[in-house]
C-alpha cells in the first residue's frame, strides 16, 4: 500500500471516503498477518510518497504512520519529472532529504528506502542525476536501496537505457550500491 498520501491508489487517505487512520488500521492488519506467517526474512516497507498531495493538515506524511512496532523499514517514492510543465529540475536530494528527516522522528534508525525513483532528462543531465543517487548516503545515513521506476508514460521517459551516457550511470550507480555505497 504504498503512497497513501496521494490521489492515485484505492487505499489513499483522502479518496473514496478514507481517512489516513483508516489506512494506518488497513496497514497494521496486513504487517499481523505477515508476520503470522512465521516468515522471518519477510519485512514490511512503509512508504508514503516524499510530498503529500494535496499538502494539507489531514494528509500529513506523519498521518499515515502505523507506528515503529508495525514497520521494519521506511522508504518513500518521488521523482524528478524535469522541467516541463511549470516544473524545475530537482536533484535526488532535494527529493528525499525532507521525507528522510520526517520517517527518522518517527522511526529512529529504521533502515530507509527509496521505494521508487526515476528522472527524465527534460531539462537537465540525467546522467548526473543518476550518479547523485550514489552520493545520497552522506545526507541519508540510514539509505539502505533505491528502487528504479524504468518506464516511459506520459508524465516522461524514465527509462534507464535512453542513451550510453545514462546506461554507463546506471551501471556504475549499481556497482557503488552493491559495495555499499561508502
Amino acid at each position: 500500500m504504498p503512497e497513501p498520501n496521494t490521489p492515485w491508489h484505492a487505499w489513499s487517505g483522502l479518496v473514496n471516503g478514507n481517512k489516513p487512520g483508516q489506512y494506518v488500521t488497513a496497514f497494521r492488519r496486513v504487517r499481523t498477518a505477515i508476520k503470522a506467517t512465521g516468515k522471518a526474512k519477510v519485512q514490511v516497507l512503509w512508504a508514503p510518497y516524499a510530498r503529500s498531495v494535496p499538502e494539507s493538515t489531514a494528509n500529513q506524511i506523519a498521518s499515515y504512520f502505523p507506528g515503529k512496532k508495525y514497520v521494519d523499514l521506511t522508504g518513500a517514492s518521488s521523482y524528478n519529472f524535469g522541467a516541463v510543465r511549470g516544473l524545475t529540475w530537482l536533484e535526488p536530494a532535494a527529493l528525499f532529504q525532507g521525507v528522510y528527516g520526517t520517517a527518522q522522528a518517527l522511526a529512529p534508525g529504521k533502515k530507509f528506502w527509496i521505494a521508487e525513483t526515476a528522472s527524465t532528462a527534460a531539462g537537465g543531465n540525467k546522467a548526473a542525476w543518476i550518479a547523485a543517487l550514489g552520493t545520497l548516503n552522506v545526507q541519508l545515513p540510514n539509505l539502505a536501496g533505491i528502487v528504479w521506476y524504468d518506464v516511459k508514460e506520459p508524465t516522461g521517459d524514465f527509462r534507464v537505457g535512453q542513451s550510453a551516457a545514462t546506461r554507463t550511470a546506471f551501471k556504475n550507480l549499481a556497482t557503488k550500491l552493491s559495495k555499499g555505497c561508502r
